[in-house]
Order: C-alpha cells, then structure tokens, then sequence
C-alpha cells in the first residue's frame, strides 16, 4: 500500500487500519496478528475497544487461530490479511476493495487515518541466512542472552505461544524479536522505538547479538535488508 504522498506503507500498518475499521462496527471483538507485528497493531485494537491476539507467523497458523478465536479479523506484517465476512480468506481484490471503501466512508486519506496512529521507528523484516541445520541451536543460544539482557521486559516465547520458533520482547516503547524460519536456513529480526536515540540502541544490540553468532552468514542471496542493520 502507498498512501498518497508516495510513502510505503508496511502491512502492520494496513493490519493496523483494517482492525480499526472493523472494531468501529463491532467493538468487544477479537483481532488475530502475527508476532512480527509492531506494538502499533496492538494499540489501535485496545483503543479502539478490541481485544488483540498476538500468535505464531505463518498464514496457515493465523487462519486457523483466526477461526479458534471467533475473532472478526486477522492479519501478518507478510501480507496474509483475513476477512471473517469473507469467509476467513485472505483475498488482496477484496482488501483492497474495503480498503477503499473505508477511506471513502471516512473521507479522509490513508495518511491522515495514518497520523492518528501511535508513533514507532520500525526496521523492516531482515533476513539473514545461517548454516543449514543449525538454525534451532542458535536461536537457543539467542534466547538465553536476550532473556537475560532483558529480565524485565513482557518474553513471548514457547511458554506464551505453544509452538513459537521466536522470541519477542516488548517494551513500554517498542519491541525486539528473533525468528527461525519453519521452512529455510535464515532468521527474521526485527525491531522499533518511540524514539531514534532507543531505536539506534536495539539496532547495535540486534546487530552485536548476531555477530556473536559465528553460523549466521552476512552475505549470500538469503540476506534482506541488512542495511537497516549498519
């Protein structure tokens, strides 16, 4: 989605919207998001009187906890957004269609629905590749120094979501997390703040934490955005 001063808009931000359009009809409603969401998924859905969902990335994982949680809608930062009134699939004609019915119910544009969203500084997803099997021993290792680098944050893992292959901390002004994927050799990171002082902070500590790791590979055609990592 680009709004109309031409800026890019990640698809949180689009899950963000649509959970906004939604709870304005029906509020009290659940909303499913996957865990590599920014915390302003989660804001706009308690503002405005829902209840979030936060569960394990991967389209087949979010449909079905989708239809366990009888939630109204649901959607991940890949792009995968599901409609209940359109029998929990996930169409991009049909997003893109209450996409516009929604700007034009409002009359406002997509940046100014935008502005009235919470403030966050947020890397995109990055991928980096690791050395085939292997990836389960280094997310192991991750974990354990992240928890303990950080005791008092709110810790999704395996022990908050059955079966999570992340670790995601959240913070009162943003989040880090660490992904292995289910299906490929490579880890998805991400992080934000509020601000760009805190933001450039977890930048350097993502950025160390995975240097530490002698099997993660910086280079090759697995890698996505690392810049954002410089």
């Amino acid at each position: 989605i680009v709004d109309e001063k031409g800026e890019v808009m990640w698809n949180d931000i689009l899950v963000a919207i649509f959970s906004q359009m939604y709870l304005e009809k029906e509020p009290g409603s659940k909303v499913v998001y996957n865990n590599l969401c920014s915390q302003v998924v989660e804001e706009v859905i308690k503002k405005n009187g829902g209840k979030p969902v936060m569960w394990l990335t991967g389209h087949s994982h979010i449909k079905s906890k989708m239809a366990e949680e009888e939630a109204i809608f649901a959607g991940e930062l890949s792009g995968h957004i599901f409609f209940r009134d359109f029998y929990g699939y996930d169409d991009g004609c049909y997003a893109a269609l209450k996409l516009l019915e929604y700007l034009s119910t409002k009359k406002e544009t997509l940046s100014q629905i935008r502005e009235d969203f919470p403030k966050f500084i947020s890397s995109p997803e990055i991928k980096l590749a690791c050395t085939v099997g292997k990836k389960k021993e280094i997310f192991k290792s991750i974990e354990e120094k992240v928890k303990s680098d950080f005791a008092d944050a709110q810790i999704s893992d395996a022990s908050t979501i059955p079966g999570n292959d992340s670790i995601r901390l959240d913070f009162d002004d943003g989040m880090m997390i660490f992904r292995y994927s289910q299906n490929g050799p490579y880890f998805t990171i991400r992080f934000e703040a509020k601000d760009e002082e805190t933001y450039e902070k977890r930048k350097k500590y993502t950025r160390e934490v995975l240097r530490s790791q002698p099997e993660i590979k910086w280079d090759g055609s697995l890698g996505v955005n690392l810049e954002y990592l410089d």
